[in-house]
């Protein structure tokens, strides 16, 4: 990975929150890993079950099959397991985006999100972690953080290929963009699969023509149209 680019999407921007909500202590020995990682597939099963809100540290225990004193040597409470969970399903999305960002090109952006609707799609428990961080306030700046890390991330490729962008107009469009895609990435997991594969085709058009459009200097003109035979389609696939 290039240096250059995975250094503008690391930072210590997590720490603090991290720091309050995370292990105990980083498990050193194999044995600990081990448990460690147990107890995180465990959270992931039942939080696909019942939900962040749902989910009960004695019952994580439970089917690790260790005890809850056990558990609490490792994480202080469930904000604790659930943030090194986001943690690490972020960590996983900054990897997406940096490779995407190594060799950045504006009509590629179709792809970056067909994968990360794969990883929505696909993740065990992602969907529901996002979900209940909405619910839990010591979990919400993590999430803040990532969005704003993404949409610097962005801002930076773009004035790299770009140079004479710059100035508050970029940055605003490099954050419509990241937020735009991550919102209806999360909204096309309650949506049956017909329509999420409506949903996409648009939801790529829609920041394609605006990516290009207001980062690639087209003009207007220059904008491709929607077929109305498309628009069509989508529209009875979806009533």
């Amino acid at each position: 990975m290039n240096s250059s680019t995975e250094s503008s999407i690391q930072t210590d921007g997590y720490a603090e929150t991290l720091d309050r909500n995370r292990v105990r202590a980083l498990p050193s020995q194999a044995r600990s890993k081990e448990r460690v990682d147990l107890i995180l597939r465990c959270t992931v099963e039942i939080i696909c079950e019942v939900g962040v809100n749902g989910a009960k540290t004695s019952e994580i225990a439970r089917r690790a099959g260790i005890s809850l004193a056990s558990l609490y040597r490792y994480f202080p409470n469930k904000t604790a397991i659930v943030a090194t969970l986001a943690d690490r399903y972020f960590q996983e999305l900054r990897n997406y985006l940096s490779s995407f960002l190594e060799n950045f090109d504006l009509q590629q952006i179709g792809n970056l999100i067909d994968e990360l609707s794969d990883f929505y799609r696909n993740k065990p428990g992602f969907v529901e972690i996002l979900r209940g961080i909405g619910s839990m306030p010591e979990l919400k700046e993590q999430q803040e953080q990532d969005r704003k890390m993404a949409a610097e991330a962005i801002q930076k490729a773009v004035t790299k290929l770009y140079p004479h962008l710059a100035g508050p107009d970029i940055s605003m469009a490099c954050w419509m963009i990241s937020d735009a895609v991550v919102h209806m990435l999360q909204q096309s997991q309650q949506m049956p699969p017909e329509q999420v594969e409506y949903m996409l085709k648009e939801l790529k058009l829609m920041i394609s023509c605006y990516a290009m459009a207001r980062l690639g200097g087209m003009n207007k003109a220059d904008v491709p149209q929607v077929p109305l035979s498309q628009v069509n389609s989508a529209d009875n696939a979806l009533a």
